[in-house]
């Protein structure tokens, strides 16, 4: 899988450096991840955000097909009652005091990522999907139950990914205003790591 991504990106700089490409197009844009797999992840975590950056170039005799690399960098906050369900279903009784800090989910997908518009109009429908890695990890938690406190750290993990989606582009003047969901699939250790991210932004 990394060496996928190698590839892509070398075929990228080809395609930048080439009478194929078209111009190159930007788009940055954010919005709201959604957790979906496993269950420790749509338990413990609230909706996420996120934000992002892709850079292309337009390949093909129709230009209706874009190649590049993305970066989208993810922050899902620790969900305290979940976290409060997990403690009572292993005994803890209710009522102890308690107090948690920190513990938010940081994923950041790095990904060649390929665009193809499927008609033309005021708006424009596309697909996109890309291979590339996913670095995850977890900020300090400090957890506090009744008289025991603890303190714990992690260390990032890079783990191989694959996403797909649909969005829309929409002219407006020399840039174009776009919405598109994906499903991304991180392989972590264990159980794999399934999310939705929604995303809108400017492309131009």
């Amino acid at each position: 899988m990394r060496s996928v991504l190698v590839v892509g990106m070398c075929l990228t700089v080809v395609l930048f450096g080439s009478e194929s490409a078209h111009a190159q197009e930007g788009r940055i844009g954010g919005g709201i991840a959604l957790p979906v797999e496993p269950s420790g992840f749509t338990d413990l975590y609230n909706i996420g955000f996120h934000g992002g950056v892709e850079l292309g170039g337009r390949v093909g005799k129709s230009k209706k097909t874009t190649i590049g690399g993305a970066v989208y960098h993810h922050r899902f906050p620790l969900d305290t009652e979940g976290v409060l369900n997990k403690w009572y279903g292993l005994g803890v009784p209710k009522g102890t005091p308690y107090s948690i800090d920190g513990g938010t989910y940081v994923l950041t997908e790095i990904f060649v990522a390929m665009r193809a518009q499927v008609a033309d109009g005021g708006v424009q429908p596309f697909f996109l999907g890309g291979v590339g890695l996913g670095v995850s990890d977890i900020t300090q938690l400090q957890l506090r139950l009744g008289d025991t406190s603890r303190n714990t750290n992690t260390s990032a993990e890079t783990d191989p990914m694959v996403t797909l989606g649909f969005g829309v582009d929409v002219p407006v003047g020399a840039i174009k205003l776009f919405g598109q969901a994906r499903v991304s699939m991180v392989f972590t250790e264990g159980d794999n790591t399934l999310l939705l991210p929604i995303t809108a932004g400017v492309a131009f």
